[in-house]
């Protein structure tokens, strides 16, 4: 429910009128359709693993994807 409320909101003309005006992205139109509801599933299948993995297996998830994400963008 909060992750469809962001979604939401994040598409609305406020937010994107603010992210406009703090970033070189003038062309900016939010997200589409099938990026928020990849976020929402993406979201869902999140909830679903840490519940069901042991504590571990999550921390190790967790921690590999921020390692992954500083080896694509460095900068």
């Amino acid at each position: 429910m909060l992750e469809t409320s962001w979604e939401i909101f994040e598409n609305t003309d406020f937010v994107i009128n603010r992210y406009r005006a703090v970033t070189i992205s003038l062309d900016y139109y939010g997200d589409s359709v099938l990026n928020s509801v990849c976020d929402v599933a993406a979201m869902i299948a999140g909830f679903f693993l840490a519940a069901r993995l042991p504590v571990w297996a999550t921390v190790v998830l967790v921690l590999g994807d921020g390692s992954v994400r500083r080896l694509l963008d460095p900068g």
